[in-house]
């Protein structure tokens, strides 16, 4: 899904440093997820349990 792509290219981007140290475990769990539940949790219709990965996602909606 290009949307989810895009996303992920500025998180990856601003993120990058963290990611090289070992930050955001839970990234392998959020790849896990299918795209179609993947952008349920992006845009807000349902989200995960996991206080971590919500803490993912809004980082992840917030790249710039």
């Amino acid at each position: 899904m290009k949307e989810l792509d895009v996303l992920f290219e500025s998180f990856l981007e601003q993120e990058a440093e963290a990611l090289g140290s070992g930050g955001w475990p839970e990234l392998d769990e959020l790849l896990e997820q299918e795209d179609d539940v993947l952008f349920d949790w992006i845009s807000g219709r349902n989200l995960p349990g996991d206080p971590a990965l919500l803490n993912l996602i809004e980082t992840l909606c917030h790249a710039k």
